[in-house]
């Protein structure tokens, strides 16, 4: 995976050019992770991410994939959808979403899946598409941000993938 990170005024910014995939699994397995050293969210920072994702199912079952954001040690499920139609390809939707702190030890995050509506690889629900939590985690710390995906039935043709990933604290 080629990460571009540089420096911001206010913190960094990470665009990951090439993605990873995930192919004929069910186990939980990283689509994308990020470390954001220490001290770097400071007080009130926030943490801006957008993840191109694509999907392909199989002929056959259809599989519940299910999305785990992840900051350090707190977990975020953003979506536990089933894919819409068999034998899809590369059907993409747009993870987005931030962290805010509101001190070193407190967070509120938010994610949503946007898809077009002409080409939905998963059925949502409203408390699918949109999930939103408050943290508690120490950010005077190294902490990992990531991606997890994990499929509810297993099949050769069944993939994801993160094709770009943009990250930024401000």
């Amino acid at each position: 995976m080629a990460k571009l990170q540089r420096e911001t005024g206010r913190g960094f910014a990470v665009t990951e050019l090439s993605g990873s995939t995930v192919t004929n699994t069910t186990a939980e397995t990283n689509l994308f992770t990020q470390v954001i050293p220490a001290g770097k969210m400071g007080a009130v920072k926030e943490l801006s991410f957008e993840l191109l994702c694509m999907l392909t199912t199989p002929l056959l079952s259809l599989p519940t994939l299910t999305l785990r954001l992840k900051y350090g040690a707190s977990v975020l499920t953003v979506s536990s959808g089933t894919a819409l139609a068999v034998s899809q390809t590369n059907e993409p939707f747009i993870l987005k979403g931030k962290i805010v702190n509101k001190s070193v030890n407190s967070q509120v995050v938010y994610a949503r899946i946007e898809q077009s509506t002409a080409s939905a690889p998963l059925v949502l629900g409203v408390s699918s598409s949109f999930k939103a939590a408050k943290w508690a985690i120490d950010t005077s710390a190294d902490q990992t941000f990531s991606l997890t995906s994990q499929f509810s039935l297993l099949s050769g043709t069944t993939s994801i993938s993160v094709e770009n990933v943009t990250i930024e604290l401000s």
